[in-house]
């Protein structure tokens, strides 16, 4: 005659893995939702390289060249941007 909970371990359940599995993700998701609270987006600015301007690299107009030369690079890479 043996007894049920003497074959058990003390202080443990038995769960079957699709709940041990259902458990585990709702941890990680109150896990989860705790950090996404604190955290903080900070917005960067690209500063140019070259003129120190409030835009990325590639995007301003070298000292020297003409309105009709920007006119024919517009839309394309800048030819001093090492691409």
């Amino acid at each position: 005659m043996s007894n049920e909970r003497t074959s058990k371990p003390a202080g443990m359940l038995q769960l079957d893995k699709e709940t041990a599995y259902q458990k585990e993700i709702d941890l990680l998701k109150r896990k989860l939702e705790k950090a996404t609270l604190g955290a903080e987006v900070k917005k960067v600015h690209e500063i140019c390289d070259f003129c120190h301007e409030n835009h990325p690299n590639g995007y301003c107009v070298p000292e020297g060249i003409s309105d009709e030369e920007y006119a024919k690079y517009m839309g394309r890479p800048s030819p001093y941007s090492g691409w």
